[in-house]
């Protein structure tokens, strides 16, 4: 058997009075892992920035429409703002909103500030709606009648006498205890709307 001629260094004064070896630890071996670290990082990073890069760069299958007709639409509403179907931000929706009523009240001849967006209807109009209403508080009183063949109809004026819920007239007539009054006022039907 070969002996192997190794050259034992006898321990150290520190290693006799502590009873064991310490570690020592080099400076310049970890400096020299501390570099290799650094250097392998910055050679990683080079490579995965190439890698994307590349990979970036490159057309993908599903880039490719497999149709000419668009049928990507979206998400449905409510989008986030903004976004690629709607590129707005909140306070755009708010203005253009304003502008859309601003125009519609102004078509429709309605006096419109345009900075505080207030609303006041003209004297003429006013004044045209009240005669309006006022004649057809003045006009004849019109009841559901009945045609010939049972059909709802209404008619100016006040029902034939032989035409009333009572004697089989309208269903959506006046109510059952309820019966017009020639004078145009409506009387309690003592019967409740039922045959004497």
């Amino acid at each position: 058997m070969m002996q192997r001629s190794e050259k034992v260094q006898p321990p150290s004064r520190e290693a006799l009075a502590l009873g064991y070896e310490p570690e020592v630890i080099r400076r310049r071996a970890m400096v020299i892992l501390l570099v290799y670290f650094i250097v392998m990082a910055v050679v990683l990073h080079i490579f995965l920035w190439a890698l994307m890069t590349h990979y970036i760069s490159r057309d993908r299958a599903v880039d490719y429409p497999a149709s000419v007709v668009e049928d990507d639409a979206g998400p449905p509403p409510p989008w986030l703002q903004p976004s690629v179907q709607h590129d707005a931000y909140p306070y755009e929706d708010a203005q253009r909103l304003h502008a859309e009523d601003d125009q519609m009240f102004a078509h429709l001849g309605w006096l419109v500030n345009a900075n505080t967006h207030e609303l006041k209807i003209p004297e003429a109009i006013v004044s045209r709606v009240a005669r309006e209403a006022q004649a057809r508080a003045a006009g004849p009183a019109t009841l559901p009648t009945a045609s010939p063949r049972g059909v709802n109809t209404y008619e100016p004026g006040p029902p034939p006498p032989g035409n009333t819920h009572q004697n089989g007239g309208s269903p959506q007539g006046p109510t059952p205890n309820l019966l017009p009054d020639p004078g145009g006022r409506i009387r309690r039907d003592p019967n409740g709307g039922r045959r004497p």
